[in-house]
């Protein structure tokens, strides 16, 4: 199993991540002026949903208004909005787009405090005012699974570290960080375990024609980057919706050839109403999956197969919901991938 094979280390990465160098990322968030007006975030194409975990754990976790734009929409619409000092987080991928390091040029132009989630050497750390580096998961592809992984960790990080420096201290962020420092031997505990049930959850999505990946906050974000992991094929479709978007608009697009994955977490304030979307679509014929832990029992009773998770707060939580699913995707689309190239 390829996408296994790429998390085998990102628990070690994840450890390392959350010691080592904890100070220099530490002065690195603190070294931006956070002001008291909205928070911008910018992502290349690829780290959109990394920029929505950035955006989603700063407002739950700072209390302040976030805005995440993709780099040619930020340029569009939001550069003229800019402050001089407003602080900017700018999330990158491993092949960086000229145009995020155009929003990172265009933002310090107009005054803006830069802080780039990155892995170095690149131009965007290299353009920014602070660098809150990503270290390098070994051996692994820039598109594969591991790589998402550790960009969403690193976006989640960041804001976690801000709410430390910024947010007054509470019970609640006690908890989240107690969880946060389980992560790794939680998601190593995934990789090493859950093969087979992967595999069984592969299969019974590969037989059917549409696949909806659903979340809603922080899971939407996981289930975006997730659908995308399989790729995009014809003959076997893949979306990514949010709750409000599926169930405005999309219910009735589902019938027996056709399935969803719905990703949260019995401690997600979204978990009733995956519940209620899990029974408009069996009305429908339609297969429903899921991945969300033990607790979360009105969703697991109706699911036709679940992976269960570690009861998490939502931040972890949504980062191991990306790692199962989007292994989940990669070996959907494996033998297809491997079949054609023998043709």
């Amino acid at each position: 199993m390829q996408a296994q094979a790429e998390l085998i280390s990102l628990p070690q990465t994840l450890t390392e991540m959350f010691t080592r160098g904890r100070a220099d990322r530490e002065r690195a968030v603190r070294g931006i002026r956070w002001g008291d007006g909205p928070i911008h975030v910018v992502a290349d194409a690829r780290a959109v949903s990394a920029g929505m975990v950035a955006r989603y754990a700063i407002e739950d976790l700072l209390h302040r208004p976030a805005i995440v734009a993709e780099a040619s929409s930020f340029l569009g619409y939001s550069l003229a909005t800019l402050r001089t000092g407003s602080p900017v987080v700018a999330v990158s991928s491993e092949g960086e787009a000229a145009e995020l390091l155009e929003a990172v040029r265009a933002a310090r132009a107009k005054g803006a405090q830069v802080l780039a989630v990155a892995r170095a050497p690149s131009l965007i750390a290299e353009v920014a005012h602070q660098v809150f580096l990503l270290p390098d998961v070994a051996g692994t592809p820039a598109e594969g699974v591991a790589a998402a992984c550790l960009q969403h960790a690193g976006a989640a990080f960041m804001a976690l570290i801000a709410a430390r420096q910024l947010a007054r201290p509470t019970p609640a962020l006690e908890r989240l960080e107690a969880d946060w420092a389980d992560l790794p031997v939680a998601l190593d505990k995934i990789v090493s375990q859950f093969a087979n049930a992967v595999g069984s959850l592969a299969r019974e999505l590969g037989a059917l024609k549409k696949v909806l990946f659903a979340g809603e906050g922080l899971h939407f974000a996981a289930a975006l980057r997730a659908a995308d992991a399989g790729g995009h094929r014809k003959e076997h479709l893949a979306l990514a919706l949010d709750f409000s978007r599926l169930r405005s608009g999309w219910l009735d697009a589902f019938g027996p050839d056709s399935g969803a994955l719905l990703l949260t977490g019995s401690r997600s304030r979204f978990r009733k109403e995956a519940g209620k979307l899990a029974h408009e679509l069996q009305k429908r014929s339609a297969s429903v999956f899921a991945v969300t832990d033990a607790n979360d029992h009105e969703l697991g009773s109706q699911a036709r197969l679940t992976l269960l998770l570690p009861d998490m707060a939502d931040l972890p939580g949504s980062i191991l919901a990306l790692a199962l699913a989007g292994w989940t995707a990669r070996e959907v689309a494996r033998p297809r991938r491997a079949s054609s190239s023998n043709a």
